[in-house]
């Protein structure tokens, strides 16, 4: 069951910083429209302080409160990875191989990820850390006993 919660709270942890993107792109355009960026600086600085708080309680709940398995970890890691590097990977393929790729069928999210959101957004962040996170839970499972049983040596070991 938890495994299925981990999984749970990183799809909410991403919609919601998809929805802060939103948000904060609404307040972008008010202020552009009305010249007032004071309530735009406010969005922006609140939606960071969110997104920054819902990453330690993911973290928090990952690496210590949920029991870890391998296959979160690797869900965890290949999402990150994906939507982290879906806008460069859809515009490196080479024009004959995106009809196999869905490449219309994957209009929308493409165009929601790069242009509403673009590269330096909550989401992307987020999908980023999603990624180190499920890199962390996969290489380092002694973190999950307690913190003074974690020994650098070997985590490092076990990396090369």
């Amino acid at each position: 069951m938890s495994r299925i919660i981990s999984i749970l709270e990183m799809v909410l942890m991403l919609a919601f910083a998809w929805g802060l993107d939103y948000w904060v792109n609404l307040l972008r355009k008010g202020a552009l429209a009305n010249l007032n960026f004071i309530p735009m600086m406010w969005g922006i600085a609140a939606a960071n302080l969110l997104i920054a708080v819902i990453w330690v309680y993911l973290a928090w709940l990952i690496l210590r409160r949920n029991a870890r398995s391998r296959w979160v970890s690797l869900a965890f890691l290949l999402v990150g990875l994906l939507f982290t590097f879906f806008v460069p990977l859809q515009m490196t393929v080479p024009h004959s191989f995106r009809d196999l790729l869905l490449f219309e069928q994957t209009r929308f999210l493409r165009l929601g990820i790069m242009g509403m959101i673009g590269f330096t957004s909550r989401f992307t962040l987020s999908a980023a850390y999603v990624c180190v996170l499920g890199g962390i839970s996969l290489f380092a499972p002694n973190l999950s006993k307690g913190y003074r049983r974690f020994k650098v040596r070997s985590f490092v070991t076990r990396l090369f």
